[in-house]
């Protein structure tokens, strides 16, 4: 939802993929890269997770409700810095993070709110949610902790929300992936989505593929296939040109995955609410 909302910006033209991010987070400006010929962080980099960020799962989840001056006071103190910019992708929900911030300032209003008229309404989804304490009680499903199925104490929402922490049902998720799946095959056909459906197909797009020479296929048959980060998205073709995109996550309690097959036009998603659950 963060990616979607990048592209409606950028459909208005009040943004480019390519802008620097420090131009809309003055926190970034004195970053200190790990060379001096090191390009700075762009939108893509973040959308793409070759922001050069460290790979900071699970320490992510935990920071969904802290504040936006933690958030300015993490990069305005020089974050560490693991690859260049640009040059190879690790997964960071601090990028994410900083997306939203992006989305605030361009907007002029909460990601949050941009992304609830700009996107979630747009889609008829009138059942989700970003605070834990405004879901009606008999709706909301409780999380567990995997070892001994205590209850795991919910976060609220926060800086963070941008890398995840949105509270949807079954229901209401079918909508976001049904209009993902809407994107092929491509026509002429009037747009009535949120974001066109080219920006959707952009965001489909591998980036910095590798090959995965060892993979099996379902039936445990040697199957090489090519996998990819796309923009907030995860993206596999396999030998047979089985094409797959997806994306999975988890907070203390509850666990969650989707994944569609655009050439099908199937989806598939599962909610769980013990923490990580698979």
């Amino acid at each position: 939802f963060t990616t979607m909302a990048i592209m409606k910006l950028v459909e208005e033209e009040q943004i480019s993929l390519h802008d620097p991010a420090y131009r809309y987070v003055p926190e970034m400006a004195s970053m200190k890269y790990p060379s001096s010929d090191a390009s700075p962080i762009t939108i893509e980099n973040l959308l793409t997770m070759t922001a050069g960020f460290p790979e900071d799962n699970p320490w992510g989840d935990r920071q969904l409700d802290e504040t936006d001056q933690m958030l300015r006071d993490l990069l305005r103190g020089n974050p560490s810095f693991s690859n260049l910019p640009s040059v190879a992708f690790e997964y960071s929900n601090t990028g994410y993070a900083i997306l939203g911030m992006i989305i605030s300032k361009v907007s002029g209003m909460p990601y949050q709110e941009f992304i609830r008229t700009r996107i979630l309404e747009p889609l008829g989804m009138k059942d989700t949610y970003w605070e834990f304490e405004d879901v009606p009680e008999d709706r909301l499903v409780i999380g567990y902790t995997p070892d001994s199925l205590t209850v795991a104490p919910m976060l609220h929402d926060g800086s963070y929300g941008a890398m995840g922490g949105l509270i949807t049902s079954i229901e209401d998720f079918s909508k976001y992936v049904s209009f993902h799946l809407s994107a092929w095959p491509a026509g002429s056909t009037g747009e009535e989505g949120p974001v066109r459906r080219s920006s959707l197909r952009k965001m489909q797009q591998p980036q910095y593929a590798r090959l995965n020479a060892n993979s099996k296929d379902w039936d445990d048959e040697d199957c090489p296939a090519v996998t990819g980060y796309g923009y907030g998205l995860g993206i596999m073709e396999n030998c047979k040109g089985a094409r797959r995109v997806s994306h999975g996550g988890a907070l203390p309690g509850f666990g969650s995955n989707y994944f569609f097959y655009p050439d099908l036009g199937i989806g598939v998603m599962a909610f769980c609410n013990v923490t990580y659950t698979s």
